[in-house]
């Protein structure tokens, strides 16, 4: 698949939280073809885990999918932002926090909430950066 590349994700309002993430772990296995951008990441962001290789643009237009899908569905956004960030790759990662940064509806308390109780797992500078802008 070309680099560039986003797949539509087909996601339905009635799909649950796991079936979602499980679609976005397809998903990034698809674009994960691109051996020296992986091998690149790795080099880039010592700590990441689980590096597929997909670039931050793909992953802020495959958030905008889900958050046009879900984003009106009470507590579905944050339940899959919260699904990925426990498989834990940099992919899932930063992917759940640009969905809940892009969530019009999350109050501030909401947002500081979620980044104290994603920061213990913070190891890499990228997820750090992507927390503290979200």
């Amino acid at each position: 698949m070309m680099h560039n590349a986003i797949p539509e994700l087909g996601l339905h309002t009635s799909a649950s939280s796991a079936d979602t993430v499980a679609r976005i772990t397809k998903v990034f296995e698809q674009l994960s073809g691109d051996d020296s951008y992986r091998e690149g990441m790795n080099r880039a962001v010592p700590g990441a885990r689980d590096v597929y290789g997909v670039r931050v643009p793909q992953l802020r237009a495959l958030a905008r999918q889900v958050i046009k899908t879900f984003g009106k569905k009470d507590g579905a956004v944050d339940a899959i932002a919260e699904g990925c960030w426990r498989i834990g790759s940099r992919e899932h990662c930063v992917l759940g926090i640009l969905m809940l940064s892009d969530l019009k509806t999350l109050t501030t308390a909401q947002r500081w909430r979620l980044g104290v109780g994603y920061l213990p797992d913070v190891g890499d500078w990228e997820t750090c950066d992507q927390l503290c802008m979200g």
